[in-house]
């Protein structure tokens, strides 16, 4: 009898390029879900208004929108890694620019400056992360890495907002949130 050979769930996670890759993922991710959250938190808690949460859509989705092109032609030109580095660590940046605005009580005004940063960062980190796979890893590995991934993303996605209101709920304000975010973007570099 024909015996296929047994599909190995885990091959990709034994990998130590998938793994760091994956903490990698993991933590930008939640630090850019709890700015996310600490912001909108923040903005309304300042101004009462509803604009100042619609802004924060608008002022972290233009530098995408200008950003893209110039981001993919960078990806294709230079090393992924080393992109993607620098972009979270814009975003590390960003964060601790987000923590020192709510320490000091700082202007709103800058608080959108810093997720100017966020945008930019994440123009330029996405295509760089999410093609860099293939390049690291053998066929019959990038389908199993992928699947790890995306999965990491999305408890990622979901845990990130539930950490910066817990956060935001122990300590009363975005402070705290925003040092823990600025921490994810650092895991991120560290890891890459």
């Amino acid at each position: 009898s024909m015996t296929s050979p047994a599909i190995d769930a885990f091959s990709a996670v034994r990998n130590p390029l998938v793994r760091a890759i994956a903490l990698a993922r993991i933590s930008g991710v939640i630090g850019t879900q709890i700015i996310n959250i600490a912001v909108r938190w923040q903005l309304y808690e300042r101004t009462g208004s509803a604009l100042s949460l619609g802004l924060v859509g608008l002022f972290e989705l233009a530098p995408v929108l200008f950003l893209m092109i110039p981001a993919g032609n960078a990806a294709d030109r230079f090393t992924r890694r080393n992109i993607a580095m620098a972009a979270q660590s814009v975003a590390c940046v960003a964060a601790f620019g987000l923590m020192a605005v709510s320490w000091l009580n700082g202007p709103v005004a800058y608080i959108y400056g810093m997720l100017v940063l966020v945008g930019a960062a994440r123009a330029f980190a996405a295509p760089a992360v999410g093609t860099i796979l293939p390049q690291l890893l053998p066929r019959d590995q990038f389908v199993n890495a992928n699947a790890w991934l995306g999965s990491a993303f999305q408890f990622a996605s979901i845990s990130g907002p539930a950490i910066g209101g817990l956060i935001i709920g122990w300590t009363g304000g975005a402070t705290g949130a925003y040092f823990v975010a600025a921490l994810g973007q650092l895991i991120f570099v560290v890891a890459f």
